[in-house]
């Protein structure tokens, strides 16, 4: 194979995998370890941002015109970062 066949993992594809394993962590320490409403938020919050990455990968606006962008998935993921550092600041700071 040469290397103009192969292909290559981008920012948002990583970070699409990164988001969803870190969900998942999550939610395992949601179910396993102790019931914590702040591990479920944290999940919760990682897998919408996940989708967002997902859904646009990893832009915050349309490029062109005439480009696909998902709004939902683009609040989906604001809303997931907002949950995020809500529930880092409940958890840190209270």
């Amino acid at each position: 194979m040469n290397s103009t066949t192969q292909k290559t993992i981008n920012g948002a594809k990583l970070l699409t995998i990164g988001f969803a394993l870190f969900a998942m962590l999550r939610l395992a320490d949601y179910t396993f370890y102790g019931h914590k409403t702040s591990d479920l938020l944290s999940s919760i919050s990682f897998a919408l941002m996940g989708y967002g990455f997902f859904k646009n990968g990893g832009r915050g606006k349309p490029s062109a015109p005439g480009e696909s962008f998902d709004h939902i998935a683009h609040w989906g993921m604001i809303i997931g970062l907002v949950l995020g550092l809500g529930t880092l600041a409940a958890k840190y700071i209270a």
